[in-house]
């Protein structure tokens, strides 16, 4: 057997690899840390780079292009931000440790998604099987650098992407581009729509708080896809809340062609209020998370608003 160490890298660097560190250690400073010249020509190589791996790999935007010291870093970065806590992961049987010794440290149920090495149907059934279980996130290698299997990456994202549930970030832009979250969600007080659509690009969710038919149609001008309006009952969620009248809501509603979602203090006890609303969804934090079974508060909640809107 062939053991792949440097499978992630070339072994010995080339010259032209050497001559460029060796050029950036005497000559530049650290990107975005100052205006003078040495931070400046960091500033434009670190540009340039970007540029090219967006070109690349395909990606709308350099600005969706994120560096990390190496792939462990990276790893670790994005299984920390979409992995909880004991939560449940699928895995290929063929994961560096970069992988598998975060899940450990998090307390994660692995479910491995065991098949024979070289058969991509197999592999394929495999995953699908693994999908039953409801993971919060598959992690697939595309090469294992033990066997040099190749795994059938595409197939099994188009299984993950078909069983998932879209992922959107609260507020946090940056983390959204980390891990290739669906989206994002922003506030009043976070990036305006309008950047981050263009951080995002065209095809990710943007969603935005709006709490006035004004605020509404700037959102919808800027490139959201739906809107969250409320409070509609006070909520500890935020510090202070800001009620929302039902009626502000409907006009809300009225005035853009997107969806429109009701948040704030929402229960499956106080959610009738809604039922004349135009609205296309609710948003609960505390009616669940507080819930002594929250998977059954959430089932509930969801069975009764579709009753009400759909009476």
């Amino acid at each position: 057997m062939i053991y792949l160490d440097s499978a992630a890298t070339t072994f010995q660097k080339p010259a032209a690899v050497q001559r460029a560190v060796v050029r950036a250690m005497r000559t530049m400073s650290s990107p975005g840390r100052g205006g003078y010249a040495a931070a400046q020509q960091a500033d434009e190589l670190l540009f340039r780079c970007r540029s090219a791996a967006a070109e690349l790999f395909s990606v709308p935007s350099s600005e969706q292009v994120v560096f990390t010291m190496n792939a462990t870093h990276g790893l670790n970065i994005a299984i920390k931000s979409l992995v909880h806590p004991c939560g449940r992961v699928v895995v290929s049987g063929y994961e560096h440790n970069a992988v598998t010794r975060p899940l450990h440290a998090l307390g994660t149920e692995v479910i491995v998604a065991a098949a024979p090495l070289f058969s991509p149907q197999e592999t394929v059934e495999a995953f699908e099987r693994a999908l039953a279980h409801e993971p919060d996130a598959v992690i697939c290698t595309h090469v294992s650098n033990v066997f040099g299997a190749i795994l059938p990456i595409e197939r099994i994202a188009q299984l993950g992407r078909g069983a998932s549930v879209p992922l959107i970030i609260d507020d946090r832009v940056d983390v959204a581009i980390a891990c290739d979250a669906a989206g994002v969600h922003v506030g009043a007080s976070d990036l305006p729509v309008a950047v981050c659509r263009r951080l995002l690009g065209p095809d990710k969710i943007v969603g935005a708080t709006a709490k006035t038919v004004e605020a509404a149609v700037a959102a919808y001008n800027d490139g959201a896809d739906y809107l969250g309006t409320g409070a509609i009952y006070p909520t500890t969620t935020h510090v202070t809340t800001k009620v929302t009248p039902v009626s502000v809501l409907n006009d809300v509603c009225r005035a853009v062609p997107i969806p429109v979602v009701a948040i704030g203090g929402l229960n499956a006890d106080n959610m009738d209020v809604l039922a004349d609303s135009p609205i296309k969804g609710i948003a609960v934090v505390s009616a669940v998370m507080k819930a002594d079974d929250p998977c059954a508060a959430a089932a509930h909640i969801k069975e009764k608003f579709l009753k009400m809107i759909n009476k």
